[in-house]
Order: structure tokens, then C-alpha cells, then sequence
């Protein structure tokens, strides 16, 4: 996450022609905003927005921009949000061990297989390098569940 301190202030400078004129700092900037249908007073910008057909668009720039004072954000959880020790306590743990979970859907009459097992790791292995472990961890999974289907298991 990257904080930008510098651009606290924002003014609406003006609005209209399907633009809007905004100041962010010392940078003003002219962008779409199809909701101000009247005419604008004032064009004077540092950059201006132009939407493409296609969809997007680019931006203009009419003069250098300041840099943007900006690194990382490091969340401890002690700050703005802060979440609970359990939850911190948690992502240790998935940060420590890792996770898997097998997916599947099952029918619940007969115990059939109707898609999966699916293998997701996070934190555990890299699952491009470890494409054997976790396809015969999928192999396992649709054993044990084929059997329990065979022996009338629909849990």
C-alpha cells in the first residue's frame, strides 16, 4: 500500500462541459464528470483527462508535475482499523504454517463427486513448483471421497 501525504487537500475548483476542475495539492487537474451538464467558467489546468472511445483514457499534462511524496504503509495492527488480538493471532499463524483447503461439491443422496476436489494453498507451498504434491494431495482427497460413496457416507 502506498500513502500519498502530500495530496491532502482537495478543492472543487469548478464543474461543467462534462468536466470537473479540481485542485489536489498545488496540481490542478480538469476530468470527465458526464453529471455536470452546465456550462464551465474556467479551463486553466496543469492536467487535463481525455476519455477514449474505446473506453480509458490519457492524460494530458500541460506543465511538470511536483513529485508525489509517497512509500510504504505497514500495517501492525495498532493503527487506523486496528483489529483485535485473535485476528492478529490468526494471520501469525497463516504467515507461520499456511493453509489449504480442498474444495468439492458432493451430492448429498448419493455421495458422487459433482466437480472438484479442487486444491488451494496460501502460505503453505508454491503451488507452480509444487504441482505434483498437490495434484496427488487432489488424487487423496477424491479417493477418500469415493470411497466414503461407496460405503453409503454422504456427510
Amino acid at each position: 500500500m502506498y500513502l500519498a501525504d502530500g495530496w491532502r487537500e482537495y478543492e472543487l475548483l469548478d464543474a461543467g462541459g462534462g468536466m470537473k476542475l479540481e485542485r489536489w495539492g498545488d496540481v490542478t487537474l480538469l476530468r470527465p464528470d458526464p453529471q455536470a451538464v452546465w456550462p464551465i467558467r474556467t479551463r486553466e489546468a496543469d492536467a487535463v483527462y481525455h476519455r477514449s472511445a474505446r473506453g480509458g483514457g490519457h492524460w494530458e499534462f500541460l506543465r511538470p508535475l511536483p513529485p508525489v511524496p509517497a512509500g510504504r504503509t505497514l500495517v501492525d495492527g495498532l493503527g487506523v482499523g486496528d483489529v483485535g488480538s485473535i485476528v492478529l493471532r490468526d494471520r501469525k499463524h497463516l504467515a507461520e504454517d499456511g493453509l489449504i483447503v480442498v474444495v468439492c461439491t458432493i451430492n448429498s443422496e448419493t455421495g458422487a463427486i459433482v466437480s472438484g476436489p479442487d486444491v488451494v494453498s496460501r502460505g503453505f507451498v508454491y503451488v507452480r513448483e509444487s504441482e505434483q504434491l498437490i495434484d496427488e494431495a487432489r488424487k487423496l482427497v477424491y479417493d477418500v471421497l469415493e470411497n466414503c460413496a461407496g460405503s453409503n457416507i454422504h456427510d
